[in-house]
């Protein structure tokens, strides 16, 4: 077999090295959703209670993603990483998930949100905002939407939203503490209309 100097994969395409100037850079609002103790619900509710309440959050995820228009980068059983163009869609999208899953309170959902620019690879994006939006997610509690100080400046109108609390967070890799935000969900509810230009990520972003 005869070795290739084009890098196959489903993220690079036909890419080849030291190519990677041909990446298109592009805004984007990242979303890491995760089921908090997602490993004792078996234990919990045994196997079959466990897997129709990981169906259920994945259809949650599914609609909300679907409604405000985002990218599901990754869905998994008991996690998502989603993408939108727009700010405002991404914390919609994580209300209406917590707000949905909360209803049954059976399960636990933590959540972290970023929003900055990242290459735009086949299927996804790669750089310092997706890993960024990834750690700050690590710290949320069930319950809770941690929202970066970047993306809660990107919103047109932040005062619609309850934003409790702020931190500063150490993060794993960075040098710098980053500043976090956390909205009180239970006191927001998603908005029903997308009245802000939110388009399609895959084509607009």
């Amino acid at each position: 077999m005869s070795l290739r100097s084009a890098l196959v994969h489903p993220f690079h395409g036909d890419l080849r090295p030291g190519e990677t100037d041909r990446l298109p850079v592009a805004d984007v609002s990242l979303l890491f959703v995760d089921v908090a103790g997602s490993t004792d619900l078996t234990v919990r509710f045994g196997d079959r209670g466990a897997y129709s309440l990981i169906r259920h959050f994945c259809g949650v995820v599914h609609e909300a993603t679907r409604h405000w228009e985002g990218q599901a980068l990754e869905l998994r059983g008991d996690g998502a990483l989603l993408a939108f163009c727009a700010p405002r869609a991404a914390l919609e999208c994580a209300l209406q998930i917590q707000g949905t899953c909360s209803r049954d309170g059976r399960l636990g959902i933590r959540m972290g949100l970023h929003a900055g620019r990242a290459l735009r690879i086949r299927g996804g994006y790669f750089g310092h905002t997706l890993i960024l939006a990834a750690r700050i997610a690590e710290h949320a509690l069930a319950g809770e939407i941690l929202v970066s100080s970047q993306l809660v400046k990107r919103l047109n109108n932040p005062s619609n939203y309850r934003i409790d609390a702020q931190a500063s967070l150490s993060l794993k890799g960075f040098a710098t503490q980053i500043e976090v935000f956390r909205i009180n969900w239970r006191g927001n509810g998603a908005c029903a209309t997308r009245d802000d230009g939110i388009g399609d990520p895959s084509i607009s972003c």
